[in-house]
């Protein structure tokens, strides 16, 4: 999911998340690259949580993740991150 920035554009792509969860068990929102190629999230993609509340960003898979992004919400609730291995 590489995005690459455009002329006069500071973010171009908004992921808003919902459900957050419930302020106790914050919602799971799965990112899965089962490809040979990297995936890359880079900083013009601007995050925010619908609910409010923090959430986990799962990134799964057997493909590789590149973030250079600081994976901050815009609306200033947390973020918790979480790779999943796939069993072999």
């Amino acid at each position: 999911m590489g995005i690459p920035p455009g002329p006069g554009n500071t973010y171009l792509f908004n992921i808003l998340t919902r459900p957050a969860g419930d302020g106790v068990v914050p919602s799971v929102h799965n990112f899965l690259n089962n490809s040979a190629n990297a995936a890359t999230i880079n900083g013009d993609v601007r995050w925010t949580a619908g609910g409010g509340a923090a959430y986990v960003l799962d990134f799964d898979g057997t493909g590789n993740w590149v973030v250079n992004n600081y994976l901050v919400n815009d609306n200033s609730t947390g973020i918790l991150i979480q790779k999943t291995v796939p069993a072999r």
